[in-house]
Protein backbone atom coordinates (compact mmCIF):
# COMPACT_ATOMS: atom_id res chain seq x y z
CA UNK A 1 0.00 0.00 0.00
CA UNK A 2 2.74 2.60 0.74
CA UNK A 3 4.14 2.00 -3.20
CA UNK A 4 0.68 2.77 -4.29
CA UNK A 5 0.51 6.49 -2.06
CA UNK A 6 4.37 6.41 -3.30
CA UNK A 7 3.12 6.62 -6.86
CA UNK A 8 0.26 8.74 -6.46
CA UNK A 9 2.04 11.59 -4.81
CA UNK A 10 5.30 11.18 -7.42
CA UNK A 11 2.52 11.36 -10.13
CA UNK A 12 1.47 15.36 -8.86
CA UNK A 13 -1.24 15.61 -6.09
CA UNK A 14 -3.27 17.74 -8.24
CA UNK A 15 -3.61 15.87 -11.01
CA UNK A 16 -3.82 12.65 -9.42
CA UNK A 17 -6.38 13.92 -7.37
CA UNK A 18 -8.24 14.89 -10.13
CA UNK A 19 -8.19 11.62 -11.80
CA UNK A 20 -9.35 10.60 -8.56
CA UNK A 21 -12.81 12.78 -8.65
CA UNK A 22 -13.41 11.33 -12.14
CA UNK A 23 -12.66 7.94 -10.96
CA UNK A 24 -15.22 8.26 -8.02
CA UNK A 25 -17.85 9.95 -10.25
CA UNK A 26 -17.84 6.84 -12.83
CA UNK A 27 -18.43 4.74 -10.08
CA UNK A 28 -21.47 7.05 -8.87
CA UNK A 29 -22.82 7.42 -12.65
CA UNK A 30 -22.58 4.01 -13.09
CA UNK A 31 -24.99 3.49 -10.66
CA UNK A 32 -27.22 6.52 -11.08
CA UNK A 33 -26.44 7.81 -14.50
CA UNK A 34 -24.78 5.08 -16.73
CA UNK A 35 -24.62 7.17 -19.80
CA UNK A 36 -22.19 9.39 -18.39
CA UNK A 37 -19.53 6.63 -17.55
CA UNK A 38 -17.81 6.42 -21.08
CA UNK A 39 -17.29 10.03 -21.20
CA UNK A 40 -16.09 10.26 -17.56
CA UNK A 41 -13.61 7.48 -18.40
CA UNK A 42 -12.36 9.99 -21.49
CA UNK A 43 -12.26 12.57 -19.32
CA UNK A 44 -10.31 10.55 -16.82
CA UNK A 45 -8.16 9.69 -19.98
CA UNK A 46 -7.61 13.67 -21.45
CA UNK A 47 -6.69 14.78 -17.46
CA UNK A 48 -4.09 12.32 -17.42
CA UNK A 49 -2.25 13.29 -20.52
CA UNK A 50 -2.86 16.78 -20.09
CA UNK A 51 -0.92 16.30 -17.13
CA UNK A 52 1.90 13.95 -18.13
CA UNK A 53 2.69 17.32 -20.99
CA UNK A 54 2.80 19.10 -18.20
CA UNK A 55 5.31 17.34 -15.97
CA UNK A 56 7.17 16.88 -19.45
CA UNK A 57 6.80 20.51 -20.32
CA UNK A 58 8.41 21.12 -16.82
CA UNK A 59 11.19 18.79 -17.06
CA UNK A 60 12.15 20.15 -20.12
CA UNK A 61 12.13 23.76 -19.22
CA UNK A 62 14.67 22.27 -15.69
CA UNK A 63 16.99 20.61 -18.47
CA UNK A 64 16.78 24.08 -20.46
CA UNK A 65 18.51 25.59 -17.76
CA UNK A 66 20.42 23.09 -16.28
CA UNK A 67 22.19 21.51 -19.72
CA UNK A 68 24.30 19.32 -17.55
CA UNK A 69 22.01 16.87 -15.75
CA UNK A 70 22.73 13.57 -15.89
CA UNK A 71 20.88 11.14 -17.68
CA UNK A 72 19.50 8.83 -14.63
CA UNK A 73 17.77 12.19 -13.50
CA UNK A 74 16.26 12.77 -16.93
CA UNK A 75 15.03 9.12 -17.14
CA UNK A 76 13.04 9.51 -13.88
CA UNK A 77 11.98 12.46 -14.90
CA UNK A 78 10.04 10.50 -17.47
CA UNK A 79 9.37 8.33 -15.43
CA UNK A 80 7.45 10.40 -12.93
CA UNK A 81 5.68 12.65 -15.42
CA UNK A 82 4.34 9.53 -17.26
CA UNK A 83 2.65 8.62 -14.06
CA UNK A 84 -0.68 10.52 -14.49
CA UNK A 85 -1.03 9.62 -18.31
CA UNK A 86 -0.83 5.97 -16.38
CA UNK A 87 -3.15 6.41 -14.45
CA UNK A 88 -5.61 7.95 -16.67
CA UNK A 89 -5.75 5.21 -18.78
CA UNK A 90 -6.12 2.68 -15.72
CA UNK A 91 -9.59 4.77 -14.88
CA UNK A 92 -10.62 4.97 -18.96
CA UNK A 93 -10.05 0.66 -18.99
CA UNK A 94 -12.29 0.64 -15.77
CA UNK A 95 -15.02 2.77 -17.06
CA UNK A 96 -14.80 0.77 -20.40
CA UNK A 97 -15.85 -2.43 -18.19
CA UNK A 98 -18.53 -1.48 -16.67
CA UNK A 99 -19.48 -0.04 -19.65
CA UNK A 100 -19.16 -3.61 -21.20
CA UNK A 101 -21.36 -4.76 -18.34
CA UNK A 102 -24.14 -2.26 -18.03
CA UNK A 103 -24.53 -3.05 -22.31
CA UNK A 104 -28.16 -4.63 -22.90
CA UNK A 105 -27.38 -7.80 -23.57
CA UNK A 106 -29.50 -9.72 -26.68
CA UNK A 107 -30.82 -13.61 -25.83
Amino acid sequence: MNNFIDFFVSGGLGGMSVITLILVAIFLAAWKAPAWVNNLGKLGLAVGIIWTLSGVFQMTGYLGEHPDTSVGIIYNGIRVSLIPCIYGALVFGIASVICIFQKPRLY
